[in-house]
């Protein structure tokens, strides 16, 4: 999970997701007697939350890019 946090949070810093990258390096710091308890997996459920955000933004802004693009090439 640690290493798998820490992939994540390289790529999300890359690419501006702060909250993310934020919430992958509360999740670095969990220790390992934390992994089996309630508290990871509020934690996970809280990611898995933040992850989706963060893709329907991704999503958002690349369709918003695209229809900028084409309606700057005069394609109305």
């Amino acid at each position: 999970l640690r290493e798998s946090l820490h992939a994540l949070k390289g790529s999300s810093t890359e690419i501006g997701a702060v909250e993310l990258s934020n919430y992958c390096l509360t999740g670095e710091s969990f220790k390992p007697y934390q992994l089996g308890g309630r508290e990871i997996s509020k934690f996970v459920y809280e990611l898995e939350l933040v992850y989706k955000r963060t893709e329907e933004t991704l999503i958002t802004m690349v369709k918003d890019i695209d229809y900028r693009n084409y309606h700057s090439v005069g394609n109305d």
